[in-house]
């Protein structure tokens, strides 16, 4: 598990610039290769990698979610299900601007404060080429903790795993709250709607 971790920390760079004000801006480097929906990578990118899980539990909230519809539903629990077929969808008119996807963390295995190091996103909705072509995808977000602006996440537009890492840990507790803000985003091609397939946090070791 540590291995995956390593893999990712060497593979995507972290790449400050000048943000609005004081923030900095950090710009995703997405994985290369094939990452279908129950593949063993995709498992191991969302599920069974040294994610932050392994010290710290959280659950996910969102500032408004689509109407479920045909059985399909778009809330913000799909963004941690490791199920590339769902996605959490924002739910209000336009592009979603000012939505945003909320970690609340609880306690977990680890004792005491939980080292926080970096995030990967899997953009837009990825069940299909058709469904990612058709939704928004994020590209901007604004990374908030505890109510704290802390970067500029520029995200790319691709199909594929994305990651930021940071030079300084963020100590992580019972009932912290992380927040990203969608700033602006890629347009899709039939929807208004914007779309996060997939979040995971990297951290604990």
């Amino acid at each position: 598990m540590r291995m995956m971790y390593l893999l990712l920390a060497t593979a995507l760079l972290l790449m400050p610039h000048a943000g609005a004000g004081s923030v900095d801006t950090l710009t995703a480097i997405a994985e290369e290769g094939e990452f279908a929906a129950g593949s063993e990578m995709f498992a191991l990118t969302f599920g069974a990698g040294c994610s932050l899980a392994c010290g710290i539990g959280w659950i996910f909230e969102a500032s408004s979610e689509l109407t479920p519809e045909s059985g399909f539903t778009y809330g913000a629990h799909n963004a941690g299900d490791i199920d590339r077929s769902t996605a959490w969808i924002e739910g209000i008119p336009g592009h979603g601007e000012g939505e945003i996807l909320r970690a609340i963390f609880f306690e977990g295995p680890a004792e005491g404060s939980v080292p926080f190091r970096g995030l990967t996103i899997l953009n837009g909705y990825a069940k299909s080429d058709g469904a990612w072509e058709s939704n928004g995808r994020v590209h901007l977000l604004e990374m908030r903790f505890n109510g704290k602006i802390l970067y500029v996440v520029e995200l790319i537009d691709s199909q594929q795993p994305q990651s930021v890492f940071w030079s300084e840990e963020i100590p992580v507790n019972n009932g912290d709250v992380l927040e990203l803000e969608i700033i602006s985003v890629y347009p899709g091609i039939r929807y208004d709607d914007t779309a996060l397939t997939e979040l995971v946090f990297w951290g604990a070791h």
